[in-house]
C-alpha cells in the first residue's frame, strides 16, 4: 500500500490502473475483464499458473459491493474451469485487502491464484530446496501460455 501511495504521488495515477491499462495495452499477459475485475497473469509469478485478479474500484474485501463481489466471483469460476480443463485439481487463493473501511484511491483489493500440483495416491511435495533454501521460485509455466489458454474462457 505505500508503494501504491508513492506511485500516485509520483505518476499522478492509481499503479493498479496503469497496470491493468498497460497489461491490456500489451495483450500478451492480458486474459479479461468484466465491469469491476480486471484478469491478467503475473508478470513474475511466485507458483505455477498463477493468475492476478484486480478488483478495479476498490480497496478492501469487505467493503465489495454486491456487483463487484459478483464479479470477483464469477471471474474465479472461469479460472477454476480452466484449471479443470488443464487437469489442476487443487490451487491456493489468496487476497491482498486494503484494512476494513478503507478504500484509498492509491489501492485496488487484488488476488491471487496458483495451481498446485495433481493430487495423487502418494504424497508429493511441491517445494523443493530453491524455494525453501534460496528464496527462489521454480516456475514452470510462462505467464504469456497461461494468458493464451484462459483468454477463450473470458471471451464467453
Amino acid at each position: 500500500m505505500e508503494r501504491g501511495e508513492a506511485y500516485l504521488a509520483h505518476h499522478g495515477t492509481n499503479y493498479w490502473h496503469a497496470l491493468i491499462a498497460e497489461e491490456r495495452r500489451l495483450g500478451q499477459r492480458y486474459i479479461g475483464e468484466n465491469d469491476s475485475v480486471a484478469v491478467i497473469a503475473s508478470y513474475a509469478p511466485r507458483g505455477n499458473r498463477e493468475v492476478q485478479l484486480i478488483v478495479k474500484d476498490r480497496g478492501n474485501l469487505g467493503d465489495l459491493k454486491e456487483k463487484q463481489a459478483a464479479d470477483l466471483a464469477a471471474s474465479i469460476v472461469k479460472i477454476l474451469r480452466c484449471y479443470k480443463g488443464m487437469g489442476v485439481n487443487s490451487f491456493n487463493l489468496v487476497t491482498y485487502s486494503a484494512p476494513l473501511g478503507e478504500n484509498p484511491d492509491y489501492y485496488c483489493l487484488n488476488a491471487r491464484i496458483i495451481s498446485r500440483p495433481v493430487f495423487q495416491p502418494f504424497y508429493t511435495s511441491d517445494t523443493g530446496f530453491m524455494e525453501r533454501f534460496y528464496d527462489v521460485w521454480v516456475i514452470e509455466t510462462l505467464p504469456e501460455d497461461i494468458a493464451r489458454q484462459m483468454k477463450p474462457f473470458f471471451a464467453r
